[in-house]
């Protein structure tokens, strides 16, 4: 999935699990924010280097705009060693349990408290969400998802790749009705008011 879905994704979840969990504490409440920016950390983490590398290119002079790969073409996963390094360590629900556990031990040897206490360990469940949503919107054709990696390199065969229309319309449509489902949950109190241009 694009990246710009994971950020609504991790961001609209979030909210929908402070608002119906009914989280009264602000420590304990996840940021939308910051869960967000953990949905879009493995994709960062793999292809900004990569597309700046393209860009560099690009206003250097050395590539014209026709050269850089779309979308299918683009197997950025497979353009050299450390790439795939990168894309199989943070899009591994191995590597995600290894680094959550990590957090949680050094937030309790640091501070003394439970790491559940902390709105932050939460929105690292952004990251987490992020491989799940990649295990079957990727297909062996565009960058599958190694959701066990080092433990086995297993990948999900029958995933549906992202960029096929009736996939895009699907996930437009239910970001669409999560968002407007937040909206209207939303205390009237609260809720932004539409104001009609037309009156």
């Amino acid at each position: 999935m694009e990246i710009f879905s994971h950020a609504l994704w991790s961001a609209g979840l979030a909210q929908l699990a402070n608002r119906h969990l009914k989280v009264k504490h602000k420590h304990l409440r996840v940021r939308p924010i910051l869960t967000a920016g953990w949905g879009i950390f493995p994709d960062v983490v793999v292809f900004a280097p990569v597309w700046a590398v393209y860009v560099w290119n690009l206003v250097s002079g050395k590539i014209n705009y026709s050269q850089i790969p779309q979308h299918g073409q683009l197997g950025l996963v497979d353009t050299n060693t450390i790439t795939r390094i990168f894309y199989s360590l943070s899009h591994s629900l191995v590597v995600f349990c290894v680094a959550m556990l990590l957090v949680v031990l050094f937030y309790r040897l640091f501070t003394g408290r439970k790491a559940r206490r902390s709105s932050s360990l939460w929105a690292m469940l952004g990251w987490g969400l992020h491989i799940l949503i990649d295990v079957p919107s990727h297909s062996y054709e565009y960058s599958a998802t190694p959701v066990l990696w080092p433990i086995s390199e297993w990948r999900f065969a029958q995933g549906i790749d992202w960029g096929t229309p009736a996939f895009l319309l699907f996930n437009f449509l239910a970001l669409f009705l999560l968002y407007l489902f937040l909206w209207w949950s939303e205390p009237s109190k609260k809720r932004v008011k539409w104001d009609n241009p037309l009156a």
